[in-house]
């Protein structure tokens, strides 16, 4: 995929991404208390990659994807470690 094309697919699928990235820690805090930042793993980086795999078949563009919902999540999970409620995801 040549980058251009890579670019015009972020635009269009990255909101997507980010939105993920916060039901994601909704979800994951309604089985969890959270008390410590959201890791910066492998096993971290794993669960990103899968959350938005069927978002490209293009590596590249899937990391991008997967940095931009971790943006999200890290986001969503200090506001949820600062006192903000849970969005309880349906």
């Amino acid at each position: 995929m040549c980058d251009r094309c890579r670019e015009t697919l972020f635009q269009t699928l990255g909101g997507a991404a980010a939105c993920r990235g916060s039901y994601l820690a909704d979800r994951i805090a309604t089985r969890t208390e959270i008390r410590e930042p959201w890791p910066d793993t492998a096993k971290a980086h794993a669960v990103e990659l899968a959350a938005v795999v069927d978002l490209s078949t293009d590596a590249l563009l899937r990391e991008r994807f997967a940095r931009e919902l971790r943006r999200a999540v890290v986001r969503r999970w200090d506001e949820i470690r600062a006192g903000s409620p849970v969005r309880r995801p349906k």
